[in-house]
């Protein structure tokens, strides 16, 4: 039974345009990391021995972290539909996925939406939701296809307390890497546990001559096991109950 969240009541401030300030000094400490192409990948293989699919290894940077609960309290507090799987939320066992992007439209946005209903099976407290980090794009949000906002809900600065666009500032400036990027974040402490930088980038960029079924799928499916390898072990073990 999912552990009931707490939620304190939001202060009364003012919303502002997104904003970025210095980011936490991360810890030195280093892995290697590399996605599998296929989804059911064994969930045993080490990520610090895994190679990239040219043969070098791809090198995680030092600890990072971010605070999705607070995220996800406030939205609680001003949206009604938070994440599409939120009834299973735990505050102290959901892994969270945040999607940075630029636009509601985004190609990896899409990817994601098209692979979280097969992560549910590995992580059922799993939660994921979308932000566009670019301000004043509610109109563009608003028409984005409903059919995705239902798998993955796409919300905007506009949509956050002031204190939680200063705080997902800060975390984005410490990913660097590319303006759109999909993190995998631990709950109980926060730390990021991967991110889609550390894949090779052809699989999160479909062009208009490679749009094809078996193209998306290859790079749907490289999306989907480079998150279920970095699972925390917890969600396999409750998603192995769960079929017993």
């Amino acid at each position: 039974m999912s552990t009931p969240m707490q939620i304190d009541p939001p202060p009364k401030t003012r919303k502002r345009t997104f904003s970025h300030r210095s980011a936490a000094d991360s810890a030195s400490d280093s892995e290697s990391s590399q996605p599998a192409t296929q989804l059911n990948d064994s969930l045993d293989a080490s990520p610090k021995r895994t190679r990239h699919s040219q043969g070098y290894a791809i090198h995680r940077r030092g600890a990072i972290h971010y605070n999705a609960q607070a995220l996800l309290n406030n939205l609680a507090y001003t949206r009604l539909y938070v994440t599409a799987n939120f009834q299973n939320y735990s505050a102290s066992s959901s892994p969270v996925i945040v999607c940075l992007m630029a636009s509601p439209h985004s190609g990896v946005y899409r990817m994601l939406c098209r692979v979280l209903p097969r992560l549910y099976g590995y992580a059922p407290s799993l939660q994921a939701l979308a932000i566009v980090v670019v301000s004043g794009m509610g109109e563009e949000a608003s028409a984005a296809d409903p059919s995705l906002h239902r798998i993955v809900p796409c919300i905007t600065l506009e949509d956050l307390r002031e204190d939680v666009v200063a705080d997902l500032a800060s975390f984005r400036e410490s990913l660097g890497g590319p303006e759109e990027v999909v993190v995998l974040i631990e709950p109980t402490t926060g730390k990021c546990l991967w991110s889609s930088d550390q894949m090779d980038q052809r699989y999160l960029t479909l062009h208009d001559n490679d749009d094809s079924d078996a193209t998306t799928a290859v790079h749907d499916d490289a999306l989907g096991a480079a998150i279920l390898l970095h699972l925390p072990r917890s969600e396999h073990s409750k998603a192995d109950a769960m079929e017993m």
